[in-house]
């Protein structure tokens, strides 16, 4: 994915993306199971916790790459949005829940973290069950 976004963006296309979160991979495996339940297609728990780290990873190497980011936490519910980013401008519109708070902070840094450090603490830290 981070090759089609800077693609897109330097072949002039307005990029846009929303990231759903959860505060767990479990949350996500729970959520498989419930739609498996339903007739729904199955998929592995393995292959669950690595889309979900995955998705941390692609969204910090590809965030600058992004004209708006729309971040909305999918832990309940109802997704809710927690943050957005237009151009260059990051703004958070709630509180952050726990998950979150590193991630963003990080995105919203400007670099002045180096982002692969940051994935790294970012990925040891959501490992959960």
């Amino acid at each position: 994915m981070p090759d089609i976004v800077r693609t897109a963006k330097r072949l002039g296309y307005t990029t846009r993306a929303v990231f759903l979160g959860t505060e767990t991979s479990a949350i996500n495996i729970h959520r498989v199971r419930k739609r498996v339940e339903e007739g729904g297609h199955h998929v592995d728990e393995t292959e669950v916790r690595r889309r979900w780290t995955a998705a941390w990873a692609n969204l910090l190497d590809t965030w600058e790459a992004f004209d708006t980011v729309r971040v909305l936490d999918s832990s309940g519910t109802e997704p809710i949005e927690i943050a957005h980013k237009i151009r260059h401008e990051f703004t958070m519109v709630r509180s952050l829940p726990q998950w979150a708070q590193g991630l963003l902070e990080t995105v919203a840094g400007n670099g002045a973290e180096d982002r692969r450090k940051a994935e790294h603490r970012a990925m040891n830290r959501r490992l959960g069950p």
